[in-house]
């Protein structure tokens, strides 16, 4: 999981459940808090399929927008931009079937 990489994880097969936010979802942000509620039909998991690796390229984006709000001090969670990066060059890419 990309936010938990700032612990030395490693990407492995876990399932993320989708997430309902009951309320509060304009409040986070700002840095506030929600109540949110697993739905688990819906989710996403890291995979390193070679087939997709096209997939990727929004992931490298969303790491280096992200970098740059780590770097102006913007960003309200740790990430470790070196493992994510790395992970993406070693060919994981997010599946999901969460609809947008």
């Amino acid at each position: 999981m990309i936010f938990k990489l700032y612990k030395k994880t490693t990407i492995n097969n876990t399932v993320i459940p989708a997430k309902v936010l009951l309320f509060g979802e304009y409040i986070t942000l700002i840095g506030g808090t929600a109540v949110a509620r697993p739905l688990p039909t819906f989710a996403a998991h890291w995979t390193n399929t070679p087939a997709n690796t096209g997939a990727q390229q929004p992931l490298y984006d969303l790491c280096h927008y992200l970098q740059n709000l780590a770097n102006k001090r913007e960003l309200l969670v740790k990430c470790n931009f070196e493992a994510f990066e790395d992970a993406l060059k070693n060919g994981y890419w997010l599946s999901s079937n969460i609809p947008l």
